[in-house]
């Protein structure tokens, strides 16, 4: 009788250390995910949305993985600059990473984020990574985020005006060149948009190839890349950087449409603005009309 009340005592114990855990493990689908429970359920909901997103991305490569994910997500700044000290990485400038030996997604505190939107985008970016390296384990790191940043919506204005400066200022960097990444802000934008460029023409261009690729894979990415575009990721990185230069009145184009996107609300809004002082003063003026006639009116009066 003894053994078991002390059985049953000790059950009782781990189901309420269980209960009051500050961090709990749940799924949503193919996503095993350790977070606060408080946040339990907006993540539930967030990680239905990333997984509409997944599925629209993997249409974009005919490859349908069987696949079962961790994620991390920090409870604090601390906990999160723990983690990429224990793992020994960059930040990336970034509130999110994929680590290649633990397959885990690891995310900064949910306060990180300015809304679910831009979780989401996050989780499907680190996604990315996770399935390129399902199928290629040495992928170079262009291929990489160029695919993340791509497929994710990544190629934000300030990405390209990044690349527009750089290709004015001169091309210094090609994707094949840099192994890890920059640590220059600038220079990390600028690479980010580079790659994401090159696979846009790999994806856009030559479409029909990139369902070859991903069909011929899993295998090494070298030889994978030869056998179906005929020409190495070398090659390559050489044809983009010439493609480039033809491009640039494009991204100059893109530059002065994404700046004046910034621009001419904020010229509105001070035009609006303006407008609203200026009323505001001419209802002043009439009102110290007003009162001027009205006294002028009743000086008259006492005069008489």
């Amino acid at each position: 009788m003894l053994k078991k009340t002390k059985f049953f005592g000790f059950a009782f114990l781990i189901f309420i250390n269980f209960l009051f855990a500050e961090k709990q493990t749940f799924s949503v689908e193919s996503f095993i995910i350790t977070a606060n429970k408080e946040h339990k359920k907006y993540l539930e909901e967030t990680f239905v949305k990333v997984n509409d997103r997944i599925d629209i991305f993997m249409r974009k490569t005919g490859r349908y993985p069987d696949y079962t994910i961790k994620v991390i997500v920090s409870g604090t700044k601390e906990e999160y600059k723990n983690y990429l000290t224990e793992l020994k990485l960059i930040p990336e400038y970034s509130s999110a990473f994929f680590n290649q030996k633990t397959k885990k997604i690891y995310l900064a505190p949910l306060e990180s984020y300015k809304d679910q939107a831009e979780l989401v985008k996050v989780i499907h970016h680190e996604f990315i990574h996770y399935y390129v390296a399902l199928y290629f384990p040495d992928a170079p790191l262009w291929f990489h985020e160029g695919m993340a940043v791509y497929f994710s919506e990544g190629l934000s204005f300030f990405r390209i005006s990044a690349l527009t400066s750089k290709r004015i200022l001169g091309r210094d960097i090609t994707i094949n060149k840099i192994k890890s990444y920059p640590a220059n802000k600038d220079i990390l934008d600028y690479y980010y948009s580079l790659s994401a460029y090159a696979v846009q023409e790999l994806y856009n261009k030559h479409t029909e190839n990139f369902f070859k690729f991903w069909d011929n894979a899993p295998g090494k990415f070298n030889t994978v890349f030869l056998k179906t575009y005929m020409e190495t990721p070398g090659d390559f990185s050489q044809r983009i950087e010439k493609s480039m230069d033809r491009r640039l009145p494009w991204f100059l184009l893109s530059f002065f449409i994404g700046a004046g996107s910034i621009v001419y609300p904020l010229l509105f809004l001070f035009a609006h603005l303006k407008k609203i002082y200026k009323n505001k003063n001419i209802q002043k003026n009439w009102e110290k009309e007003e009162v001027f006639k009205q006294n002028l009116i009743v000086s008259r009066k006492k005069l008489k």
